[in-house]
């Protein structure tokens, strides 16, 4: 079984819901307008299976916006801790998690190129899991 992106993004949704002010995440593109304050959750490459292909090593990247530029680093901070702070063994519904962690640390990517927000910045980070495929 494959881990889906929808399935993914609810898991963030779930673990930023105590996050103040809110962010609002979305599938592989952040929306052009509104919210200022949004993350992108975008499936990428992965690493392949291992160990007899019983586990699957998916990898996805975030691209966070903030109001300013303050507010996107800090936001992608707070986003990159939930995920390393997660336990190393959990569940995403009915997905077996066991292990996780960064490819590429937090970076700026730049500013929004919408012109109607000219202080809206975004900021990337890559992570991988290793999913129990039975």
């Amino acid at each position: 079984m494959a881990l889906r992106t929808q399935e993914l993004m609810e898991w963030f949704e779930d673990q930023a819901a105590s996050l103040s002010p809110a962010i609002t995440f979305f599938l592989n593109e952040l929306p052009r307008a509104e919210p200022n304050r949004a993350c992108a959750v975008r499936r990428s490459g992965g690493l392949g299976l291992e160990i007899e292909d019983d586990f699957d090593r998916p990898s996805f990247r975030l691209l966070i916006r903030g109001v300013n530029m303050r507010d996107s680093e800090q936001l992608m901070l707070a986003i990159d801790d939930l995920f390393l702070s997660a336990p190393p063994n959990f569940h995403i519904l009915d997905m077996w998690v066991a292990g996780k962690g960064r490819l590429a640390d937090p970076s700026y990517v730049g500013p929004d190129p919408n012109e109607l927000f000219p202080d809206r910045f975004i900021w990337s980070a890559a992570y991988w899991l290793r999913i129990a495929r039975n």
